[in-house]
């Protein structure tokens, strides 16, 4: 599906599984979500589901309608389910200034609390707002400069592969990404409930990576995360950097798999933690192999 100007507002599913294909690709214009708001498109009580090589979800593309003379903006909002499944893809790429926001849906079914959010049924569960990657795939991708993203709702990364390491959220270094909650009602209630955003690593995955590591506090802005850190698992690995992690304070660790660990410095890094931490919260689990810091190479200096 390609978007370049108007509006577009998906309630059904997508699903491609050729080579080289895209789920939905926008790149210019001024894009209406259906709702009144300029420069949106919306997906929506549905799924965009891509499996093929080099066949990612969401291509968010300003840069290719900058090129050809547009300077629209452009946004999307997900409220449903995308799934990446192929290593090597991505859930949501988005540069140049494009903006996008992964939320949890409007309501929610009280019988639906307490259950993990992928195991809600699709047809019935409002809670089912996720992206899901596959075996070393990423699950969103921010590039350029006023790139930013907005997260909500959960972020799966099943694993990594021999050729592909699986990456909860990557930035070039200036695409920014804010983690937050969400303040849900109860369908047919006035009941409400607030969620955080969700970080789901599998086996020897990264949650969190930016190419510039000394700009992991100012890319990654984490103001609500549950974090679940499989085996094997880093949450935030920076590579010959000199930084300084000033955004673990509302990170909410609920597992920290065997031979894990929240910030990893490699190459030559000097790393220096100024946030408090929780580990864990609510009856989370922690591996007596897992560590909060790892150093190869590096140095790790609290404050």
């Amino acid at each position: 599906m390609i978007v370049k100007k108007g509006s577009f507002d998906n309630t059904g599913k997508i699903v491609t599984n050729g080579v080289n294909s895209l789920g939905i690709y926008g790149n210019n214009g001024v894009i209406s979500s259906g709702y009144g708001n300029s420069g949106n498109f919306l997906a929506r009580n549905t799924m965009i589901e891509t499996t093929g090589v080099e066949s990612h979800a969401v291509v968010l593309d300003r840069k290719k309608g900058i090129a050809n003379g547009d300077n629209s903006s452009l946004n999307f909002n997900n409220q449903a389910v995308i799934k990446n499944n192929t290593e090597g893809t991505i859930g949501i790429y988005a540069n140049s200034g494009a903006t996008f926001n992964h939320t949890w849906q409007d309501f929610y079914d009280p019988s639906e609390l307490g259950q993990p959010s992928y195991l809600v049924p699709i047809a019935t569960g409002s809670l089912v707002s996720k992206i899901e990657s596959g075996f070393g795939a990423i699950g969103i991708y921010v590039e350029g400069v006023s790139t930013q993203g907005v997260v909500k709702a959960p972020i799966y990364v099943l694993g990594s592969t021999v050729n592909y390491t699986g990456v909860g959220v990557y930035s070039d270094g200036v695409g920014k990404v804010t983690f937050d909650s969400q303040v849900l009602k109860a369908s047919g209630g006035s009941t409400s409930v607030t969620k955080r955003a969700e970080l789901h690593m599998g086996t020897g995955t990264i949650g969190l990576y930016t190419n510039n590591g000394s700009n992991f506090s100012d890319v990654f802005i984490i103001n609500s995360l549950d974090a679940y850190i499989g085996n094997n698992s880093v949450l935030g690995y920076l590579d010959n950097a000199i930084a300084s992690i000033s955004n673990l304070e509302n990170v909410y660790v609920q597992q920290l798999g065997a031979n894990s660990t929240l910030i990893y410095g490699a190459n030559n890094s000097e790393i220096t933690i100024d946030s408090n931490l929780t580990i864990p919260i609510n009856g989370g689990t922690v591996s007596s192999s897992s560590q909060a810091y790892t150093a190869e190479n590096s140095i790790v200096t609290l404050n």
